[in-house]
């Protein structure tokens, strides 16, 4: 008899529990690349937008 057999009243095997958590950490790293990603490119574009800024006042006279 195999330990993977299905059993409706047997919760979920260690192994699959495991590959789970493996998957999940997977896409947790992912997400966490891509916020440190977007967070970069906000920060250039608030720094370039307040550059931007400093120019038009400069341009115009304004501070």
């Amino acid at each position: 008899m195999s330990t993977d057999r299905w059993n409706p009243f047997a919760g979920p095997s260690r192994r699959h529990l495991a590959e789970a958590v493996k998957h999940l950490t997977a896409k947790v790293a992912a997400v966490e690349a891509h916020a440190i990603a977007i967070d970069a490119l906000a920060g250039s574009a608030v720094q370039k937008l307040e550059q931007d800024v400093a120019a038009l006042q400069e341009a115009t006279g304004k501070t």
